[in-house]
Order: structure tokens, then C-alpha cells, then sequence
């Protein structure tokens, strides 16, 4: 079986294309978030990257927060992590129960691109080769224990920062069109994750604990070729699940797809978005 790109060592950096919103990175975007918060002096020194991954945005993070705490499940993603960034701590573990199990608080709390899955995992299991339903009440239940272990972790004065998958993009909504060939994603369906956390924001801003910050930008996914592009989608966002991303009509659907979005030289610019979401906490 082929791996999924968050399985294999180097995978992940090796088929990842850019993503690009209003002519700026992820990267790039990231650093004008950070540099705002500098300048209102909320960055602090004090950071924790949930889902870390190889550390691309960490290279960004770390420029604003001398002290920094990174943490992902995958060993695999973290072998890279380490060749790029041996001075850091970093610690091979699930968001979920390090937010619960820890003490800490910081002055900035990140995660870029990857709060979904441990807010996922609230409600479904994968083991790479089958995806089973928790029952829904337990996973809501789940779900807002880690949003407030997880808002527990910012101190006073400090900041939750937060890079979310758009799911209504013409990508996202792909991608929700091939997975629920194997499973419905719960509650309200794709975006469900994403409302959980802005509900759970904005219940805490009426609440006077803070104030709650949403940008929504459009770009693309750039890919240098339809056969990147693919490879992107099947190994990355389908993780090689078996008869899935091996089954003949997601093979069409996927190339139809990209096909519309192809370029007379040959590069694919898959349509995406990005939600930018920030949580800056009340001094106490």
C-alpha cells in the first residue's frame, strides 16, 4: 500500500504544493499575523504549535516566540521536524490528550492547518484502513472538553491564532465528495469542526473572556503538474486509503476535477481557502 504523505519520512514537504491566498503563502500570511500581534505587544515569548508536522510554519512561529513547545502524532513528520529544527522541544504526542494532561498556559497558542483532526477524532476513528462512527452525543461532549482544556492553555492577555481549512472551497468540497464514499462526516457535515470552534470562541467573547478575530481569504493550491496534483490528492488529502484511493471512479472524478483547473503550461491551480481565526484572551 502506498503511504499516506503524513506516514512516510519526507513525504509530506516532498508533494505539498503552495498554497496561496491574495498573492501571499501560508507562511508569508502567517508572519503578517505575527507581526500584528507584535506590534500590539500580544505575540509574547512564550508559544505551543499543536500539530507541528515538519515544521514549516515553525520556522515562522519561531522567529516571534523564543520560547517555544511543539507537539504531533506522527513520528514520522517529527523525524523531519528534528533535521530542521534540532534546538526545539518537540514531543510525539495527540493534541487532545496533551491539552488535557497539561498545566501549562502560554501567550500564544497555534495550529495551522491541523486543529480539524483532533476535533475529528471527537467523533469518528481512522486507522488508516477503516473510519468508524463514535457515538454523537459522546463525541460533542469530547469535543468541548478539548476546546476548554485547549482555551485553558492560553494565559492572561494571551492569544489562540488558528489556520482552518475552508470547506466550502471547490478543494475542500472535492475532497468531501471522495471521503464520504466511505463514511458521512459527522454532526452537519464538513464544516462542523470549524463552526464547533467558532461557536465555542464566540460563546466565550459573550462571556467577556476575550474577543474573537475572523478573516476568510480564497487562493489556490499550486501544484507544477497534473501528476503532482494528483499525487497531492490521493496521497495526501485520501492518505492512500485503500479502496478509496485505488477505486477507478475516484481516479476519474480526481483527474476531471484537476483537468478544469489546468494551466496552458501545464501547472494546477486547485482552488482553496483559508480561515484565519484569533481568540485574544482578557488580562484576568
Amino acid at each position: 500500500m502506498v503511504e499516506s504523505m503524513y506516514a512516510k519520512v519526507g513525504l509530506y514537504d516532498e508533494i505539498l504544493p503552495p498554497y496561496i491566498f491574495d498573492g501571499q503563502s501560508d507562511e508569508e500570511l502567517l508572519a503578517t499575523e505575527l507581526a500584528a500581534l507584535d506590534r500590539r505587544g500580544a505575540a509574547g515569548t512564550k508559544a505551543l504549535e499543536l500539530g507541528c508536522g515538519t515544521g514549516r510554519m515553525t520556522t515562522v512561529l519561531r522567529r516571534h516566540a523564543p520560547r517555544l513547545i511543539c507537539i504531533d502524532n506522527s513520528e514520522a513528520m517529527l523525524t523531519v521536524f528534528r533535521q530542521r529544527h534540532p534546538d526545539l522541544h518537540v514531543k510525539c504526542i495527540d493534541a487532545r490528550t496533551h491539552v488535557s494532561d497539561s498545566i501549562e498556559t502560554f501567550d500564544l497558542v497555534t495550529a495551522f492547518w491541523s486543529l480539524n483532526y483532533p476535533l475529528l477524532s471527537c467523533f469518528e476513528s481512522h486507522n488508516g484502513t477503516e473510519i468508524r462512527q463514535l457515538d454523537p452525543d459522546e463525541g460533542l461532549h469530547n469535543a468541548r472538553a478539548f476546546l476548554r482544556a485547549l482555551l485553558e492553555r492560553v494565559g492572561p492577555a494571551g492569544n489562540l491564532l488558528v489556520f482552518f481549512f475552508d470547506d466550502e472551497s471547490p478543494e475542500q468540497q472535492l475532497v468531501t465528495r471522495l471521503w464520504e464514499r466511505i463514511a458521512p462526516f459527522p454532526g452537519t457535515g464538513r464544516g462542523f469542526t470549524r463552526i464547533l470552534l467558532l461557536d465555542y470562541l464566540m460563546d466565550l467573547q459573550d462571556q467577556g473572556e476575550g474577543s474573537v478575530t475572523h478573516r476568510h481569504l480564497l487562493g489556490h493550491a499550486h501544484a507544477d503538474s497534473l501528476r503532482s496534483a494528483r499525487r497531492f490528492v490521493l496521497e495526501g488529502h485520501l492518505r492512500s486509503f485503500p479502496g478509496l484511493a485505488d477505486h477507478p471512479d475516484v481516479l476519474n472524478e480526481v483527474d476531471q476535477f484537476l483537468n478544469k483547473y489546468r494551466n496552458s503550461n501545464g501547472t494546477v491551480d486547485i482552488p482553496a481557502g483559508l480561515h484565519i481565526v484569533r481568540f485574544a484572551r482578557n488580562c484576568r
